[in-house]
């Protein structure tokens, strides 16, 4: 029974180390979801974002790098998958370094895990919505959110055997 719980896990860990990592720590797991890139933007120059989750929390913060023309502070920030609209607990702006070409904005928000869990089961792309003097929105493409939120998908079931 062991070795058909196991087997399986090392694969789905291996199609998936490319997009995560995991360490211990004294009070349980922390996952590390890498960077991604987001290719549909408007309003900015580069969205990026990365999240972690801690398996003793309910939450899951994620973090956004903006590249931009102005040096703004965030306001809010909203994710819009399908009909629902998940709004960020806690947005904090981390830093604004100026850049040769514009300004890094690095801002940190944290979302509920079963916002994040509801938003990568959808087969809508979801936009991220960060609301400055303008709105600011970047997306997936559709082909890059089928993948990834697959890839997602896998984690997610990796972390619950392990939980």
């Amino acid at each position: 029974m062991f070795l058909m719980l196991v087997i399986p896990l090392i694969g789905i860990a291996q199609s998936v180390s490319s997009r995560y990592s995991g360490r211990m720590t004294q009070d349980g797991m922390c996952y590390f979801f890498r960077k991604m890139k987001l290719s549909e933007k408007e309003g900015v120059k580069d969205f990026y974002y990365d999240m972690t989750y801690l398996d003793w929390t309910d939450s899951i913060t994620v973090n956004f790098s903006i590249i931009a023309d102005k040096p703004e502070t965030p306001k809010m920030l909203t994710i819009i998958s399908g009909d629902t609209t998940f709004v960020c607990d806690n947005l904090k702006c981390l830093f604004v370094d100026v850049l040769k070409k514009g300004y890094e904005i690095r801002m940190s928000s944290s979302f509920s895990e079963k916002a994040i869990r509801k938003m990568i089961e959808t087969s809508s792309t979801p936009i991220f919505q960060v609301k400055f003097k303008d709105n600011v929105t970047a997306a997936y493409s559709k082909s890059s959110w089928k993948k990834d939120s697959k890839m997602l998908q896998m984690i997610f079931q990796m972390i619950d055997v392990v939980k």
